[in-house]
């Protein structure tokens, strides 16, 4: 689908760090280009790039404590939307989405073990007319205009977001607007359209997580 809806969790029992935990200093291993977590982040790449692009390497991104928040995160926010709205999936809460910026900006993202983004501190290259908090793309080609060229190459996050029940981002929003008709749930996400959205803000620290780094020319 046009869409590309969220196809799986990034399995961690493929990590490669000391006991799989990802406490190590070095936080990016490579995937191998035979297997089929090379294929599908590849897949995703390509078909979203809309554009001449050659990969030079993708790096599967191992950091425990960002992890675990996440799936934490993930889980609580699934279940409460899931008792709302029952017939929700995962496959339409949680998406893979594409993150372009300066590569000193993301090696804090996937370093840092507290929190990779920091949604309100986020920069507003884009002018932030959806609200403030981190932007996620749906295609590539929408990311790679922030991806920083050095040296020749540039590089862009693959991330798993959650962006749970959305709604139409407005310049200027700092805060999730509540959910019409609740008076407790708020929105969990601010998109360019609702009817299709292919951008998405997030305000939360733990709503995404940088699974893949690809490198590319």
């Amino acid at each position: 689908p046009k869409d590309r809806p969220y196809a799986g969790a990034p399995n961690r029992s493929l990590w490669k760090s000391p006991g799989q935990k990802g406490m190590a200093d070095n936080k990016l291993y490579p995937v191998s280009i035979a297997s089929r977590e090379y294929d599908f982040v590849q897949e995703h790449f390509m078909k979203t790039m809309k554009m001449i692009a050659c990969i030079i390497r993708i790096e599967r991104v191992e950091n425990g404590r960002q992890q675990e928040a996440f799936a934490l995160q993930k889980k609580n926010v699934v279940k409460d939307i899931r008792e709302q709205l029952p017939a929700l999936t995962k496959k339409q809460l949680v998406r893979m989405l594409f993150h372009g910026t300066k590569q000193t900006a993301i090696h804090d993202i996937i370093s840092n073990n507290a929190a990779g983004y920091i949604p309100l501190l986020s920069s507003s290259r884009n002018g932030a007319i959806y609200g403030d908090g981190t932007y996620f793309a749906r295609d590539a080609v929408y990311s790679h205009g922030y991806a920083e060229v050095v040296d020749g190459q540039r590089q862009m996050l693959l991330n798993e977001v959650l962006v749970g029940e959305w709604t139409q981002g407005v310049q200027g929003t700092r805060a999730y607007p509540k959910v019409v008709g609740s008076k407790n749930r708020s929105y969990n996400s601010l998109v360019n359209n609702p009817n299709e959205p292919s951008i998405f803000v997030v305000q939360h620290s733990y709503q995404a997580y940088p699974a893949y780094l690809i490198t590319y020319k």
